[in-house]
């Protein structure tokens, strides 16, 4: 596994804009991004991401790559503006 953290957006004032959770910068203890490539055994692979203090939406939705197929999942909230145009 290899790994990455990092608490670069919780400890800025000016990230803390209203819309989201609110959080004091001043108080702030956690990491608020992570990014790991992590192997096991039998040769598969996991690429994990996640932040909570970003300002987008997300970071792209899960999927399984294999040799006989894919599968992505995707947020119900995602599929909402899909669904009413049909």
């Amino acid at each position: 596994m290899s790994a990455v953290t990092e608490a670069a957006i919780g400890k800025q004032r000016e990230a803390a804009v209203g819309g989201g959770w609110p959080w004091n910068p001043d108080e702030f203890e956690v990491e608020d991004f992570v990014a790991a490539f992590i192997r096991f055994e039998g040769g598969l692979t996991m690429v994990l991401k996640e932040s909570w203090a970003m300002h987008a939406d997300t970071l792209g939705p899960p999927f399984i790559l294999g040799t006989k197929g894919a599968r992505f999942q995707v947020a119900r909230a995602h599929l909402a503006p899909l669904e009413r145009s049909l």
